[in-house]
């Protein structure tokens, strides 16, 4: 339940480093500057998040050309130490509780935006670090029984922003190049190996909810209704089929500078789906909850008070289970599907890899079309018409 947990950043960092002769092409000694933090990070087992998209504003115009000139975070200075920068950036996941934070950009800058064209790596004590955190879920939640998810798995997300902050070129990865930017994500196995650990956490947290879509039915005793098993059946398909992708992916990887890497055509694919899926399963789970997650007792107050309690045991029923059971069990769900914190794992995973056009247009790119074409091609070659010759 955990969408950035500590091994998602240091899998980019990973894929960065087995692509570094891609860095150093770009960026010369940045590429060592690189090399040396990978072994640090690696070494003190440190807790890494990042901020790699620009806050929102007008989305219709590029990172320099916002109304407020600081809104993203930019390089404002270089000097013999470093680079100093201001601005903000999102979505800083797990930045609450990690030990350091990566920077980046993996959206598209324009040629002129090169001074929001850096990558680089500082300790999230840092000076001209400020974090505006969202509410706390895991704060608000009552007890672990109320909100069993909220209470143990909330990481919190931030917007991070920069004051005048220095950073020490031994952390600086990537500067005043665009091109580099996008290379160090996409011409590394860094975008795969990142997202190769995330549909492996997807995997898991889907069979999750087909697991309390299945205690639903047998809770509510509906698990003999035909038209329950035909629900339940098409969600295990979804989730057998991405396990199969995953398989996939490992099976019809392949080398690069002796690491091996998941295929990235299956990886594309995986993403698109899994984004359309988590949606599906939420509210599949939610039609066949009908009201049993609405008619709970407000808080673990009410089993603990004898009178609530003697009204509890009469009208939270099941033939599965007893009551407290039953209370227990679509607290969970609730947690899972319906809760702040289960509103935010919708919105996350619908977005955490971007927009569907973006996912979509990674497929495009990285299909292999002329498998596809070649087989047509193939067929209409072992048939044809006089006037073809013809044609010029």
């Amino acid at each position: 339940m955990m969408g950035r947990s500590p091994d998602h950043v240091a899998s980019t960092l990973s894929g960065v480093y087995m692509g570094l002769d891609v860095l150093a092409q770009q960026e010369g000694a940045r590429a060592e500057a690189f090399a040396d933090y990978f072994h640090y990070a690696r070494d003190n087992d440190l807790f890494l998040t990042y901020t790699i998209i620009n806050p929102q504003a007008d989305r219709s115009k590029t990172a320099g050309g916002q109304p407020q000139r600081d809104l993203v975070a930019q390089v404002i200075d270089r000097n013999a130490d470093g680079i100093v920068i201001r601005g903000a950036k999102m979505l800083g996941t797990s930045a609450v509780v990690a030990n350091e934070l990566l920077i980046s950009c993996i959206q598209p800058l324009g040629e002129d935006d090169t001074d929001f064209a850096f990558t680089a790596a500082i300790p999230l004590n840092a000076p001209g670090i400020k974090m505006l955190s969202r509410r706390s879920y895991e704060a608000h939640a009552a007890s672990e029984f109320d909100y069993p998810l909220s209470y143990n798995f909330d990481e919190n997300d931030a917007v991070v922003l920069f004051e005048d902050t220095p950073i020490p070129w031994s952390r600086v990865f990537v500067l005043d190049s665009p091109s580099a930017l996008a290379a160090q994500f996409y011409q590394t196995p860094a975008h795969v190996y990142q997202n190769y650990q995330c549909i492996v956490r997807f995997t898991v947290k889907i069979r999750f909810l087909l697991g309390l879509a299945r205690k639903v039915a047998d809770v509510n005793g509906t698990i003999a209704f035909p038209q329950v098993k035909d629900t339940l059946g098409a969600l295990a398909a979804k989730v057998s089929l991405l396990d199969g992708v995953v398989a996939g992916m490992e099976v019809r990887g392949s080398e690069h500078n002796g690491y091996y890497i998941p295929n990235n055509e299956m990886l594309c694919a995986a993403q698109a789906t899994a984004q359309l899926m988590y949606p599906e399963i939420v509210d599949t789970i939610r039609d066949m909850c009908g009201g049993g997650v609405i008619m709970l007792p407000s808080s673990i107050a009410d089993l603990e008070d004898e009178e609530t309690w003697s009204l509890l045991q009469r009208s939270q029923m099941s033939p599965a289970v007893n009551s407290i059971e039953r209370i227990k069990f679509f607290k969970l769900v609730w947690d899972a599907i319906g809760s702040e914190f289960g509103s935010r794992h919708l919105q996350y995973e619908k977005f955490y890899s971007g927009a569907q056009f973006v996912l979509n247009g990674h497929n495009f790119r990285n299909f292999n079309w002329d498998s596809a074409t070649g087989l047509v091609d193939g067929f209409m070659g072992t048939y044809s018409h006089p006037r073809e010759s013809m044609n010029p």
